[in-house]
């Protein structure tokens, strides 16, 4: 069971970092540290557009730091997602 959500989470991250490839592409002079907040950003706005449309309820940080936190949890995601990865590999 908990092989398929893997695989997910693996996908999502290989969907990620083709669109880091595409920004860099386009912004050539950002910094990763940009690039990334940017991509934050977007998803960030996708999302809520997302449960916008559904009539949902939903409770969100929205304080200044949201977005870093939200980015950090992201990065710690990514990261795990790499290091499972590994470890199906071997």
């Amino acid at each position: 069971m908990g092989e398929g959500i893997a695989k997910q989470r693996l996908e999502i991250v290989r969907g990620l970092t083709e669109s880091i490839g595409e920004f860099r592409a386009q912004l050539q002079d950002a910094s990763e540290n940009e690039i990334f907040n940017l991509m934050m950003l977007t998803q960030y706005i996708d999302m809520l557009k997302t449960v916008g449309e559904k009539n949902t309820v939903l409770m969100i940080p929205s304080g200044p730091g949201a977005l870093g936190d939200m980015a950090k949890q992201m990065l710690e995601s990514i990261t795990a997602a790499n290091m499972l990865e590994g470890e199906m590999k071997k």
